[in-house]
């Protein structure tokens, strides 16, 4: 017996009952939950249509789709991103309530805060990765774990992160001696724009960031080496201008050391090295922008939801927002993808290669030539 919940109506078949929730409509919820939607407003949106269905079954089905493939193409992302040599990482915070239930039986200094890591990079075939890992770690933790999956260990790596502590690697000496580590010049420049309406000094400073940016976008398209070789030659002096400028303020005692303003010029003298690697590291990006941009939609997600239930829900939405985020990255349809994913689960269970989102778009391209030659 099988009943219509539109209409109501009744209706014996002998056929066999498809399944209930098809392809399309499991990735129809991932897509609307990782856009923002909670589980339990989403459930409302349905009951408005007159299909009711509870927020514990719309968590199922995004369950059932990672179970299914989502997992392990996840993990096919982690196992490429190690391989990368430039990564863009920042940290986000974020709620669970499993972390939080545990950090009330652990003294105060066993006590850790949950943050969701984002890390962008890129193949050397030019394939955009986005990763999203939301545990009770901070960044360099996560990274240090991502690196775990990396076959090749005697290259080295660079990382462009804002000067915190926490974004650097939890690794051993010898490892980290192989990781070069920029920071962002976005950030010390927001120390300065913070202070522009109380110190004249500031738009000077301001100034000549904004002329070194003027030189990154008119050098945008170049290969590393050549934007290398530009920023060496035309951006340098902005970087003696703005050190200058800040040995003179303080030697004058014109600005105080520990005056707001002396502690955004301290910033800049006490991570001199990292916020100008860009001067002497091909490939290294002035900024955090890039991975601060992508950390946006999650944030909107945890805005929506306030808190994950379990570390399980943390990785599942992560892990089905990263791969969301990487086809969105690589101009590939998320629905479609997601569609053409779990058809082919089985082949996926299997560990066969090919279903990447990139080869998604090789596949469509090939049908649609296909096509054109036939008709």
């Amino acid at each position: 017996m099988l009943r219509c919940n539109a209409c109501d109506k009744e209706f014996i078949s002998n056929q066999k009952v498809p399944d209930k929730w098809d392809n399309t409509a499991r990735s129809a919820i991932v897509l609307q939950r990782i856009n923002g939607m909670p589980f339990t407003r989403l459930a409302k949106l349905q009951g408005l249509y007159n299909v009711p269905v509870a927020p514990s079954t719309l968590w199922a089905q995004c369950l059932g789709l990672w179970l299914d493939c989502g997992y392990l193409i996840y993990q096919q992302l982690i196992n490429l991103a190690a391989e990368c040599k430039l990564f863009y990482l920042d940290d986000t915070g974020a709620k669970i309530l499993e972390v939080i239930q545990e950090n009330k039986t652990l003294p105060e200094k066993q006590q850790r805060s949950s943050h969701t890591t984002g890390v962008c990079t890129e193949t050397k075939e030019g394939q955009k990765i986005t990763l999203y890992i939301t545990d009770n770690k901070y960044c360099g933790e996560n990274f240090a774990h991502l690196l775990e999956n990396r076959e090749n260990k005697d290259h080295y790596i660079k990382i462009v992160a804002d000067a915190s502590s926490q974004n650097t690697p939890k690794l051993d000496k010898e490892e980290l001696k192989k990781v070069i580590i920029a920071n962002c010049i976005a950030h010390g420049r927001q120390k300065f724009y913070d202070l522009k309406d109380y110190y004249e000094e500031c738009g000077y400073f301001l100034a000549e960031i904004g002329a070194i940016y003027q030189v990154e976008e008119e050098c945008r398209n170049y290969c590393a080496r050549k934007k290398l070789r530009c920023h060496k030659s035309r951006s340098s002096g902005h970087i003696r201008n703005i050190y200058s400028k800040i040995r003179y303020l303080f030697k004058e005692k014109i600005i105080e050391p520990n005056s707001d303003l002396g502690k955004a010029m301290n910033y800049w003298l006490k991570h001199k090295p990292k916020l100008t690697k860009f001067l002497r590291v091909k490939g290294i990006g002035l900024d955090t922008n890039k991975v601060e941009r992508a950390l946006k939609s999650i944030i909107l997600q945890r805005k929506n939801s306030l808190f994950f239930k379990t570390r399980t829900s943390a990785k599942v939405l992560s892990g089905l927002h990263s791969i969301v985020k990487t086809c969105e990255d690589n101009k590939v349809n998320a629905f479609a993808y997601l569609n053409w994913l779990q058809s082919n689960s089985r082949n996926v269970q299997k560990g066969e290669l090919g279903y990447m989102p990139w080869d998604y778009i090789k596949l469509m391209a090939y049908i649609n030539s296909t096509e054109l030659i036939a008709a």
